[in-house]
C-alpha cells in the first residue's frame, strides 16, 4: 500500500490529503486476474493507535476507528484524510478475494501543525508466506 513502509517514521499533517494503493497478487491465478480490481473487495479502515498496551499476546482493546476520511476509493487506491487530531494512527486494508483475506496495517503519526504542506504517500511493503521461509 503506497503510504510508506510500516518500519518508516511517517508523518502526515493534520487535515492533509493523502494517498494509499494497496496490489494484491494471486500466487495461482493468471496476472490479468490478478490486477483487476474486480477480483477483490476492498476494505479500508482508519483507526486511533490504541493505547492499551499489553504484552504476549494478551488480548488488547480495539482502538477507536475514525470516520469520515475516506475522499475517494477506487480499485487499488485509497485517497484519505488525515484526522485533524495529532496523535499516532493506523492504516487497515482488508482484501477478499473469493473464500480467502488478506489485510495489512500501517503507523503513522498526524502532526498538528503544517511542516510539510505537500499530500503523502504510504506503501505496504509485500510480502508473500515463502518470505518468512528465508533465512534473514
Amino acid at each position: 500500500m503506497l503510504l510508506g513502509s510500516a518500519s518508516d517514521n511517517i508523518r502526515l499533517t493534520a487535515g492533509s490529503l493523502n494517498t494509499a494503493t494497496v496490489k494484491p497478487r494471486l500466487l495461482r491465478a493468471s496476472q490479468e486476474e490478478s490486477d483487476n480490481p474486480r477480483s477483490y473487495n476492498i476494505e479500508w479502515k482508519l483507526l486511533a493507535e490504541s493505547d492499551d498496551k499489553k504484552a504476549g499476546g494478551d488480548m488488547e482493546n480495539e482502538a477507536a476507528e475514525i470516520s469520515g476520511f475516506v475522499k475517494k476509493a477506487k480499485d487499488f487506491e485509497l485517497q484519505f484524510k488525515a484526522p485533524r487530531q495529532p496523535g499516532a494512527y493506523r492504516l487497515f486494508v482488508t482484501i477478499h478475494y473469493k473464500n480467502k483475506v488478506a489485510y495489512a496495517n500501517v503507523p503513522f503519526e498526524v502532526l498538528g501543525t503544517a511542516s510539510n504542506t505537500g499530500s503523502s504517500a504510504l506503501r505496504f511493503k509485500k510480502y508473500d508466506l515463502q518470505s518468512f521461509d528465508r533465512p534473514r
